[in-house]
């Protein structure tokens, strides 16, 4: 799954939740840009998305602002759409609880 999977060395922090009650595991590897903002990232696990979700990914969620707001407009914008799925993951507020608990814990 282009864009949704680990091992980029240009990724510096990783964070991992396991999803409740899910059997699977949520990772999140990224780095900030210079403006503090969402650059590299990547998302794997034991999910499932349709590849127009992962390309809607991969093009929004560069450029986001690390707050809750700005993570849930980009997981709203993409996996509200009605031709998009992920599976595996629970609730739709994993993704951004997952990413602000690793940048929280990156001590960026």
């Amino acid at each position: 799954m282009n864009g949704f999977r680990a091992g980029r060395s240009d990724l510096i922090c990783l964070c991992g939740r396991r999803p409740q009650p899910q059997l699977g595991v949520l990772q999140v590897r990224f780095c900030p840009d210079r403006r503090e903002n969402i650059g590299g990232r990547a998302v794997s696990g034991d999910l499932i998305a349709n590849p127009a979700a992962i390309t809607a990914w991969n093009k929004v969620s560069v450029g986001a602002h690390w707050s809750r707001e700005a993570l849930w407009q980009v997981v709203d914008q993409i996996f509200l759409q009605p031709q998009h799925y992920l599976l595996g993951v629970g609730p739709l507020k994993t993704i951004p609880d997952t990413i602000l608990k690793g940048y929280a814990s990156s001590g960026k």
